[in-house]
């Protein structure tokens, strides 16, 4: 009994031992980025914020507190934020390890070396109280605590006529709400100031309504001038980032359009905001433009304001809004609704008062169908971030730029090359440099996010090319800078500038490509025309030698040939130089070298040439026509495009704008290079029909644009195929006789649809609009399921969740989605959203 007994307590000594170390260890494997001695001296000598959590022994709820310190350490990685470890059963460090208090319960944080503050593991629940304690510790001086009435006056009367103020009330600091508002400030604190409170009081000042939830205002000091407190918006959209995020944006860019651009597309678009349109005339125009500007204020981040003078404005774009010239009385107004092609009139006395009850009353209308359609719709349910699956078809919908920008949205481009210019910067770069491009822009738009890698390596090769290694690109982002895009009248975006000698002179409105910069850059920066005064010299301009930097995208030179310099016909095309800049390279040639030169060309001076590289069959145009500036221009724009060519994605419109009839061959190469191929070249060559557009199309991919675009014309082609597409009419025309691809049986075709002797077209294209696929996404059902609604674990009555949700905003396209389950408990978005 007795050895039975003490075997007994040898085993149950072994297993409290075992029990003990597992025990003691048991949060060991949770540490990460764990550090030495020497590297956590070398850790804290930043002078940035970083933040270490010394490991002596487990305390309860340790390993949930690592875990929850691992994701927050991923995500303050963006804000300069570093996170570690010391284990200090391994790596004494003895002013921490050896303390005698429990420094297992803290996490000290460090900035150039010495301790800024410690925390207690109690303030450090869930990822988004370790998110917002850090990121106070960041944004220290930045953001400040209020603590009286009298200090937020003091910060108004401080901002009056300098910058607007962001100011919360928030419950607690630690929250996800004050986390989210700290993010924010992050990225946007050079542009507004930000401030809260904790103490509900205090928001008296600014609001008389009683705060009881998380609330945020938008103080309007800029524009503020007297004592009285600084104009107040509140906030009323959903408390997340991403809607927040996106809040921001839609007050960081003007919202008001004065003679917006022809084609129509607006910043408001591109956030899909609701749109007020206020057609004026001439004389009304500035008093209709102030009071606008006044009432706009109240609606910032709400509604984007368009003031259209009917004087300036095309009538087919009056038309397609609905206004009737003659039926509306100026000024008039009209609202349309985000994603509603119809716009409602106000149909009373345009007055300042008649104008907020109309605006309020509608958007007191489309909340109220939000809402409604919220209890009815569902949302989408995505995975966690390290789930493998689909692309959301909603994200990529609108159009192929929309789906490339959701695929690159996590790619981080070098703009390095590219400076980025502020309202000071700007004025000093355009002075400074002879020749400046400058892009505008703004981050979240798809065209631009896929632009940027091209933007980029075009500035590379620019910097390459200069003389001092400096590049000629600028870019301006016009959510941090919008004064100085609204000082350049940018309406849409990218917009692209050219400034020379400090002045603006053009607008780039190219392809968006790496060559195509680089060749418009490269045709600025030198003089237009260039002097030939040499044999050499122009043999070398002919041939595209002349200037190496553009061989690969130069397809056009121009020649003059003259007699002298002041003859009408050179300074004529000196001036047609000019005018051309940055679009064509023209080069001149005066006396003997001219004469020479048009020998190879097989006229006489004076002449104009235009050298076409890349048309086989017309390789070069002559003209000897009256020579004003106008007509060697129009001259220039004609003969500069290839007779025949293959109609592609590139140049397709640059042929849609001439407006004329597409006469399309469908094949395979041997078809484009064989009899049908042939008599289309020489027909278009002989200029007979100058009214079409002749072009060819390889279908000799099944999935090839060209295959596509014929089954789409015909169901059952032959080929090759010829068709005449006039878009202009909206009409087809099928050659009809596909085995007689001869010379003279499509000149005779061409020529009955020309008289009207071809009594029936073929088909008809389709007209009809455009629409997504889909509905967009219902962001508040993302929302509710992140959140989870639980009233027990936030605290909140359902009257208060419904005020957070009062005002609603579409998801901004090519944001990423929350998911609506994670990992972690306490985790409200595994996934950082892009500002």
């Amino acid at each position: 009994m007795a050895a039975y007994t003490k075997a007994s307590v040898s085993l149950i000594l072994a297993l409290a031992i075992v029990g003990t170390v597992c025990t003691s260890t048991a949060a060991v494997d949770d540490l990460f980025n764990s550090l030495t001695v020497q590297e956590f001296k070398d850790f804290k000598k930043s002078p940035f914020v970083r933040v270490v959590y010394f490991y002596k022994k487990d305390v309860p709820a340790l390993t949930r507190f690592l875990n929850n310190f691992k994701v927050a350490s991923d995500m303050l990685n963006d804000y300069g934020v570093r996170i570690a470890t010391v284990n200090c059963l391994q790596e004494s460090v003895k002013e921490f390890c050896e303390r005698e208090h429990q420094v297992e319960n803290n996490v000290i944080v460090f900035k150039y070396g010495n301790v800024m503050t410690e925390m207690g593991l109690d303030s450090m629940f869930n990822v988004d109280a370790i998110m917002s304690n850090l990121l106070q510790m960041v944004l220290l001086s930045d953001v400040p605590i209020i603590q009286s009435k009298d200090e937020l006056d003091t910060m108004m009367q401080r901002s009056r006529g300098a910058k607007d103020i962001l100011f919360s009330y928030q419950k607690a600091v630690g929250t996800y709400e004050h986390r989210i508002f700290l993010e924010v400030a992050f990225v946007y604190g050079q542009q507004y100031k930000f401030a809260f409170t904790t103490t509900p009081e205090i928001v008296s000042v600014i609001s008389s309504t009683e705060v009881r939830t998380p609330a945020i205002w938008y103080l309007q000091c800029k524009i503020s001038t007297n004592d009285q407190p600084c104009p107040a918006l509140r906030y009323t959209g959903p408390m997340n980032l991403a809607t927040y995020s996106r809040y921001m944006k839609l007050i960081s860019i003007p919202n008001v359009i004065d003679a917006p651009p022809p084609e129509m597309t607006t910043h408001f678009q591109d956030l899909k905001m609701h749109q007020t349109y206020i057609f004026t005339e001439m004389s009304s125009h500035e008093a209709t433009k102030q009071l606008i500007s006044e009432i706009s204020l109240e609606y910032i981040g709400l509604m984007g304001f368009i003031i259209m003078d009917i004087e300036k404005t095309k009538g087919e774009i009056l038309q397609s809004l609905g206004f009737d010239v003659q039926e509306r009385k100026l000024p008039s107004l009209a609202i349309q609704p985000f994603g509603d092609p119809q716009l409602q009139f106000m149909d009373i006395e345009f007055t300042r008062t008649n104008i907020k009850n109309f605006v309020d009353a509608i958007l007191e209308s489309l909340i109220t169908s939000e809402e409604e359609g919220d209890q009815h719709d569902g949302g989408e349910h995505f995975g966690d971030e390290d789930d493998v699956f689909e692309v959301p078809a909603e994200e990529i919908q609108d159009d192929p730029i929309a789906e490339d920008a959701y695929g690159i949205r996590y790619k981080k481009v070098d703009m390095e090359s590219i400076p980025s210019l502020t309202d000071k910067s700007f004025t000093t770069t355009l002075t400074e440099k002879p020749c400046v491009l400058v892009m505008f822009y703004v981050p979240w738009n798809a065209v631009t996010q896929v632009f940027m890698d091209s933007y980029s390596m075009a500035g590379n090769m620019l910097t390459m090319q200069s003389s001092d290694q400096t590049t000629p690109l600028a870019k301006v982002e016009c959510s941090e800078w919008p004064d100085v895009c609204a000082e350049n009248n940018v309406t849409r975006y990218p917009s692209f500038l050219l400034f020379k000698d400090g002045k603006l002179v053009d607008e780039y409105t190219g392809r968006l490509e790496t060559q195509s910069i680089v060749k418009y850059m490269a045709l600025h920066m030198g003089s237009n025309p260039v002097i030939m005064t040499t044999r050499e010299e122009a043999d070398s301009f002919t041939t595209g030698t002349f200037f190496p930097n553009l061989e690969v995208g130069l397809q056009t030179a121009v020649l003059g040939l003259f007699d002298n310099e002041e003859t009408s016909g050179s300074e004529a095309f000196r001036a047609a130089g000019a005018q051309l800049q940055g679009k064509f390279i023209l080069g001149i040639s005066q006396g003997s070298v001219a004469k020479e030169v048009a020998q190879k060309f097989d006229t006489v001076v004076p002449s104009v040439v235009v050298v076409k590289f890349n048309d086989e069959h017309q390789p070069y145009v002559v003209s000897q026509q009256d020579f004003t500036a106008e007509n060697i221009v129009d001259f220039i724009h004609r003969a500069s495009l290839p007779v025949y060519t293959e109609l592609t994605s590139s140049n397709y419109i640059e042929y849609q704008s001439l407006h004329k009839p597409f006469l399309i061959l469908f094949g395979v190469t041997e078809d484009i290079s064989g009899k049908a191929g042939t008599a289309m070249a020489v027909i278009a060559k002989s200029g007979e029909f100058q009214d079409v557009i002749f072009c060819y199309m390889d279908i000799e991919a099944e999935r090839s644009m060209g295959a596509y675009i014929l089954h789409t014309y015909t169901s059952d082609p032959s080929l090759p195929a010829l068709v005449l597409v006039n878009h202009n009419q909206g009409k087809l025309y099928n050659y009809p006789h596909p085995y007689d691809m001869s010379e003279s049986g499509i000149r005779k075709w061409l020529k009955q649809i020309q008289q009207g002797n071809v009594i029936t077209h073929t088909s008809e294209l389709l007209d009809g609009k455009w629409k997504p696929m889909m509905a967009g996404y219902d962001f508040l059902s993302f929302i509710d399921s992140e959140r989870g609604l639980d009233d027990d674990s936030n605290g909140m009555s359902n009257g208060d969740q419904e005020m957070i949700h009062g005002g609603r905003f579409p998801r901004a396209a090519g944001t990423t989605t929350p998911s609506p389950k994670a990992e972690n408990e306490g985790v409200h978005s595994p996934v950082h959203t892009e500002l």
